[in-house]
């Protein structure tokens, strides 16, 4: 089994919507590598610039991928190739999409975030998981389960741009479900592990940038 995680994204309009913020964001912050949000909250400009272009696969993808290769600008024939070959070779791939931080996190890029609009966003990876679903590939979506949990405590670290330790966790059980669903998992032999908490404090590399 092989699990694969990608990263895989002022004064603005009233009840702005997650892309037209993004896009303003992104250009007011042009020539900086961060951006920063509300109540210290900071994210990667590159990622802005991504929530801003909408849709980037099929026949918008050459147009919004900033690839110098056009013929590779579409990420689903790519995906799909190597889900193939993987399963030629007898291995299952589960890909596990990492949103981008301002998608599920709306609220610190700015307040008063029209609902709607980030809705919309949303909507448009779950028609790019669709498309990946459809071509044979096993997407494991934690889009709905991060905004969720993001309510009641930080999913993304604050001044980083990876998942805190409650965001990991949510990956890691969800991987831990699927593989324990899969016919081998009985045969294998299994290890017994301790674990303890531990508290510690990190300088986020956004904050660094």
């Amino acid at each position: 089994v092989i699990l694969v995680l990608f990263c895989c994204a002022g004064v603005v309009s009233a009840s702005p919507n997650l892309r037209d913020l993004a896009g303003e964001l992104a250009q007011k912050y042009e020539g900086e590598s961060v951006v920063e949000g509300a109540d210290g909250w900071l994210f990667l400009r590159d990622e802005l610039v991504h929530l801003s272009k909408g849709q980037f696969w099929g026949e918008d993808a050459e147009k919004v991928s900033r690839t110098k290769k056009k013929e590779y600008a579409d990420p689903i024939p790519a995906i799909a190739s190597y889900n193939k070959a993987l399963a030629d070779a007898g291995i299952t791939l589960y890909l596990m999409p990492v949103p981008p931080k301002a998608l599920v996190n709306p609220d610190k890029l700015v307040a008063g975030v029209s609902p709607g609009g980030v809705e919309d966003e949303r909507k448009l990876y779950d028609d790019f998981y669709g498309e990946l679903s459809a071509q044979g590939v096993q997407v494991i979506d934690l889009l709905p389960q991060l905004a969720q949990k993001s309510a009641e405590s930080n999913v993304y670290c604050k001044t980083d741009t990876h998942f805190s330790p409650e965001g990991l966790k949510l990956f890691a059980d969800e991987a831990a479900k699927i593989i324990k669903q899969q016919e081998w998992y009985e045969s294998v032999d299994k290890q017994e592990f301790s674990e303890k908490s531990q508290s510690l404090t990190i300088t986020g590399d956004l904050s660094q940038m």
